[in-house]
């Protein structure tokens, strides 16, 4: 503040209790700072010169970025939210019996390698420890029926895997997904999901094993078994 010749107000204070004085303050020193500017046109000018020295340091193209999957976002892929549309694969036969984490899987298992197909890239990434069979959360790797899945992250072997292997470690799984990307866990982030997860939520009845009837889909089997 001494080398501008500026003083905030509310420096080493605490901040005004009531709201409007808070926004009062807040927009006088925001005001302050840019009157600097306005002020000093050589500071302008090298942070306008600093700016442009980023941003041509940015690249056009980075090698082994994945997540270039053509013009359409996978967000907009109907194919892998039309429940109707599904294959038969996905649904179980009147009396048969089939517990959630298969469907789980199955689901999974058909998102990821359509996504894979036509988008070349994972609509999720999982990460499991010791459990990634029973809980079926493997699917999400899987092959479905011919169409090839992301199989097992490896940093050497499959770097584009879509099932990441953890330690039994909650807060090492959270953070993995946080910050996975690039095929690499801890670039970047992957990809907003949230749109995705509110419409799944929309098809929340589709994680359970269904049938198909001429009346109605209906889940396969009344008791859950876990």
């Amino acid at each position: 503040m001494t080398r501008y010749g500026v003083e905030y107000a509310g420096v080493d204070e605490l901040a005004p209790a009531d709201p409007l004085e808070l926004q009062a303050q807040a927009e006088a020193n925001l005001r302050m700072a840019v009157g600097v500017l306005r002020r000093d046109e050589a500071t302008v000018d090298w942070l306008s010169e600093r700016l442009l020295t980023i941003a041509a340091s940015v690249p056009n193209e980075i090698d082994g970025f994945r997540l270039d999957g053509g013009s359409e976002p996978l967000s907009s892929d109907s194919r892998l939210f039309d429940f109707e549309a599904y294959p038969e694969q996905l649904w179980k036969k009147p009396g048969d019996k089939a517990p959630n984490r298969a469907a789980l899987g199955a689901w999974g298992s058909y998102v990821n390698a359509e996504a894979k197909r036509s988008h070349g890239r994972p609509l999720f990434i999982a990460c499991s420890a010791d459990l990634a069979e029973s809980t079926n959360i493997s699917g999400f790797a899987a092959d479905f029926g011919d169409l090839p899945g992301f199989g097992w992250y490896e940093r050497d072997e499959n770097p584009t895997g879509a099932l990441l292997p953890t330690e039994i470690t909650e807060f090492a799984k959270r953070r993995s997904l946080d910050r996975s990307g690039n095929g690499q866990p801890g670039d970047r982030p992957l990809h907003p999901v949230r749109r995705i997860l509110g419409r799944l939520l929309d098809l929340r009845r589709l994680l359970l094993p269904q049938v198909r009837t001429d009346a109605a889909v209906q889940p396969a089997c009344s008791k859950t078994v876990s």
